[in-house]
């Protein structure tokens, strides 16, 4: 029978929860693959219904060549959950405003435009360097998408870990779930 678990146990053991987020900063090369994508579609039909030499594979290498571009221009953000106290001041510091409550048709827990960019301050890991104003402008600049996207991750680490996941496909590929031969 093993000893019970005391509070220091709890203590040494815990860590703030980490999540992350992968955003590409090279829109161009995103734009370009998909262009090449629509034209790739209908030269594979063209080659197969023409008597020429194959366009799509020249056209299928271009594009693994610009996914590999854009794969290097990608950027993974590092959240950590902070302190519910710390999380609680942050809010009361940046409250709605007026307009943003009206806007909303109700009662908004914090300033749209202020408290983003503070949390992700206070909550970033990775990468390294960054500060308030560098978040706020990046809060500015960024699209709604690739904000979305790093935003959802930061609040995500704020709710903790709940539960250990539950790694279906390495317990299938450890455990025998056998891929058949067929």
């Amino acid at each position: 029978m093993s000893a019970p678990l005391t509070a220091a146990d709890v203590d040494e053991q815990y860590e703030p929860t980490l999540q992350r987020a992968t955003i590409c900063l090279n829109a161009t090369l995103v734009l370009e693959i998909q262009r090449l994508e629509e034209q790739l579609a209908v030269e594979i039909v063209r080659d197969e219904n023409e008597n020429r030499a194959a366009v799509a594979p020249g056209i299928a290498a271009r594009i693994l060549e610009l996914q590999a571009q854009a794969k290097a221009s990608e950027v993974e953000f590092v959240f950590k959950g902070i302190e519910r106290l710390v999380y609680s001041d942050l809010l009361r510091k940046h409250p709605p405003t007026k307009e943003q409550n009206e806007q909303a048709g109700g009662v908004l827990a914090w300033n749209t435009d202020t408290f983003p960019p503070a949390l992700m301050t206070l909550a970033a890991v990775s990468p390294t360097g960054t500060d308030a104003v560098w978040w706020q402008r990046k809060y500015d600049q960024w699209t709604a998408g690739q904000i979305q996207r790093v935003w959802a991750a930061c609040m995500a680490a704020q709710g903790g870990v709940v539960d250990v996941p539950k790694a279906i496909a390495a317990f299938d590929l450890i455990h025998g779930s056998e891929l058949s031969s067929s």
